[in-house]
């Protein structure tokens, strides 16, 4: 069985307030760090992606896309391992 790691909603609620602050450099840094340590992810790889091809300063509309797109996975992130699907350690769901 092959286990993916997903980055979870505190890493993307730290990319959505690197983006929010606007310094596109400290934003492509953390996107660098994060999408090298969690390779495997697909939703992630997309928006970074979108961070890395702007160059200099990031429009406020992209800006926007982000933040929205970081946010609803948020979401999405949290919700899964509140119901169990997407939970490191499944037995631990089980009822003893």
């Amino acid at each position: 069985m092959i286990h993916i790691h997903l980055a979870n909603h505190y890493v993307l609620r730290d990319l959505s307030n690197a983006v929010d602050d606007g310094d596109i450099d400290e934003a492509k840094r953390l996107f660098t760090k994060y999408t090298g340590r969690y390779k495997m992810d697909p939703d992630l790889s997309p928006i970074a992606c979108k961070v890395n091809a702007c160059f200099g300063r990031m429009s406020s509309q992209t800006r926007v896309e982000v933040k929205a797109r970081l946010e609803k996975l948020s979401i999405a992130r949290r919700l899964e391992s509140l119901n169990g699907s997407a939970h490191l350690f499944p037995s631990r769901l089980t009822l003893r």
